[in-house]
């Protein structure tokens, strides 16, 4: 699976496969991480349910972040938050198939699979268009915007599906966000890939140390360390969309 503008044809097999994610379980919901998500506390499901309203629902954390933009363009969205924010993103199970159906309207086919294609193009095609904040490569190419499950379904959820999910969007009331969608919630994984990427050692020790740092605290009940993780989606930066 190729299209012009990516070159990385096992990142897009695995955002593909996310869109079929409900085909892997017959349960109520289903939760997505990354291999390199790290969970550092107990009680996840208590945490990451929200039972304030009755029947739980999953929280669904948005930022407000420059990373995925042209994706939800690409299905006729204008762009609310940056749901590719934290771990588990969790959806309900028959979602999915939903999810697969409207893409697959949108770009005017019946075949989902010929849609992801479409889909795939149409981002690279609009990020060379109007992706004027996108970075460059060395030859100075524009770089296009990669494909994100994560925000397609969180802006497609948001829509379509608002009331089955708790929203915990950062910096909601300056988005024009509803009160009720910008309360704070407490995260219980980390996501370790940006900072790997980050870290000028770029090392694989240095890398585990800090898994490990994260999973000592959580198994030690330091709250003083796990502060900034519980209200952080990223491991790296103190100064990260937090809420």
């Amino acid at each position: 699976l190729m299209a012009p503008g990516f070159k990385k044809a096992g990142a897009l097999r695995a955002m593909w496969s996310l869109f079929y994610a409900d085909k892997y379980s017959d349960a109520d919901w289903v939760a997505l991480v990354d291999a390199d998500v790290v969970f550092f506390t107990f009680g996840v499901s208590q945490l990451h349910m929200d039972r304030s309203t009755g029947s739980p629902k999953p929280i669904i954390f948005g930022a407000w972040a420059q990373r995925y933009f042209v994706n939800a363009f690409v299905l006729g969205f204008d762009w609310i938050a940056e749901f590719m924010d934290a771990y588990p993103f969790t959806v309900h199970r028959g979602h999915f198939g939903l999810l697969r159906t409207f893409t697959s309207q949108k770009l005017g086919t019946t075949d989902f699979n010929e849609a992801f294609l479409k889909m795939v193009r149409r981002i690279h095609e609009l990020s060379q268009e109007i992706g004027w904040w996108m970075p460059h490569s060395k030859d100075g190419r524009r770089i296009s915007e990669g494909v994100s499950f994560h925000a397609i379904a969180g802006r497609y959820l948001w829509e379509h599906h608002r009331d089955n999910y708790s929203w915990s969007i950062s910096y909601g009331a300056n988005l024009g966000i509803p009160a009720q969608h910008s309360c704070a919630a407490l995260h219980v994984a980390q996501h370790l890939q940006v900072n790997k990427l980050k870290s000028k050692l770029h090392h694989t020790h240095l890398y585990k140390a800090q898994a490990y740092e994260l999973m000592a605290a959580g198994l030690e009940g330091n709250a003083s360390v796990l502060k900034r993780w519980l209200l952080s989606s990223t491991f790296y930066s103190s100064s990260d969309q937090s809420h």
